[in-house]
């Protein structure tokens, strides 16, 4: 919302009540909100999900100010948290955060867990984006993306450890090295090499080369 200036809190109270009205309709409970992002706990893993799809489709229709597009990253986990004066908490409360927060703007992902208990409802479908790390998570967990038809499907891959998205963005492209790309690479692909170590003095560009071959 950074580039609506003086409109974001125009964009923000449309936003809430777009996405209120949605957790209404499927049975949703709002836990919390802080900025412009939501806590919300649903009866079941379809409730979640479908509520989701249409929150999607309605931010997707909605005259945003200046004709700008908002998306939302929206992350869906099915567990059995605990639950402690009327608040909810344990591991699959974190893992249900940081599901939404490997997601890009206007992207549903959900877990596997989540995958298994939904029935879709029709121009409904799921795309498997493998097994990821997740910050804090012990174990990997398999993600999938629910994709509408009529909205974007197509995405980086999620915002995981490990990915490409979450290396560091160099501030100039990497010139000049390919020779030295290509043997690093191809030193990783033999099946008897564990570890390739970078050496050499100060600003020769051990960490730039060190990126590239981690994008390739």
């Amino acid at each position: 919302m950074g580039e609506l200036g003086g409109r974001y809190l125009e964009a923000l109270e449309d936003h809430r009540r777009i996405l209120r009205a949605v957790w209404t309709a499927y049975g949703g409970t709002e836990m919390g909100t802080e900025g412009d992002s939501f806590f919300v706990v649903f009866g079941t893993a379809g409730e979640a999900v479908r509520a989701a799809v249409d929150g999607q489709r309605r931010l997707e229709e909605h005259r945003w100010p200046d004709d700008e597009r908002l998306r939302v990253r929206m992350g869906i986990h099915t567990g059995t948290p605990g639950v402690y004066d009327g608040d909810y908490w344990g591991m699959d409360v974190h893992l249900a955060a940081r599901i939404g927060a490997a997601a890009h703007g206007g992207q549903i992902v959900v877990s596997a867990a989540t995958g298994e208990l939904t029935q879709l409802p029709d121009g409904v479908t799921l795309r498997d984006l493998g097994t990821h790390h997740l910050k804090d998570i012990p174990e990997p967990e398999h993600l999938l993306q629910v994709t509408v038809d009529g909205l974007k499907a197509e995405f980086p891959p999620p915002r995981t450890l490990g990915t490409s998205t979450s290396l560091p963005a160099p501030a100039t492209p990497l010139l000049g090295r390919e020779q030295d790309l290509d043997r690093v690479t191809g030193l990783l692909a033999r099946p008897d090499v564990r570890l390739v170590t970078l050496t050499g003095p100060g600003g020769s560009g051990k960490t730039r080369l060190g990126i590239g071959v981690a994008r390739s």
